[in-house]
């Protein structure tokens, strides 16, 4: 998949564009996006035809989880974040759009070439749209792999925590119960099994 923006790079590759949508090698996705006719609509795919679809924006919440591997989600409508009052065109129907006044450099990264929200800015996001048992798998999920996300997930949800963002309640509670030090368990089961002793 590829951008108008990255076809008129040059006047050369916006005629070849031309050329190849009149011969049909190439075919209109989302507004101005295109994607080579035959390749196979995959997952990743819609992810970097979303991103490119709305410049600036980044694969987010339960998108960006399933591109981390940490959250248990359907691959659905991807999820994308945007600085807030960024101009952008609607396309409610096939992509949703959160928008943020709190990005910094640190929340951005890539994966598979995709661009993304990081690790720890997901794991921030993630409560303001699903459950806290999804929420709670996911950080136990990237805590087996790495011991200090907890900490550091802490330590951006204090940064951007305030009255009235979505999830903040529901992660704060997240951390509280993993002591902002995390326990390794291996599933959802001994997680709860965990709360009935405690």
């Amino acid at each position: 998949v590829f951008s108008l923006n990255q076809a008129r790079a040059s006047r050369a590759a916006e005629l070849q564009l031309e050329r190849l949508l009149r011969s049909g090698a190439v075919e209109p996705w989302l507004p101005g996006v295109y994607r080579v006719r035959g390749t196979p609509p995959t997952w990743h795919l819609r992810l970097m035809a979303a991103t490119l679809s709305i410049p600036g924006s980044l694969v987010s919440h339960r998108s960006a989880s399933l591109l981390w591997e940490v959250g248990d989600f359907a691959a659905g409508r991807p999820e994308l974040v945007v600085e807030r009052w960024t101009r952008r065109h609607r396309l409610a129907s096939a992509i949703i759009v959160h928008e943020s006044k709190d990005l910094v450099g640190g929340d951005v990264d890539r994966r598979f070439g995709i661009p993304c929200t990081s690790l720890v800015r997901t794991l921030v996001d993630l409560p303001a749209v699903a459950t806290s048992f999804k929420c709670g798998d996911a950080l136990d999920t990237a805590f087996r792999r790495d011991p200090t996300v907890i900490q550091r997930v802490t330590t951006r949800h204090l940064e951007v925590a305030r009255r009235g963002r979505r999830g903040t309640t529901k992660l704060r509670a997240l951390l509280q119960e993993r002591g902002y030090v995390g326990d390794k368990v291996d599933s959802g089961f001994e997680r709860r099994a965990l709360r009935l002793v405690r």
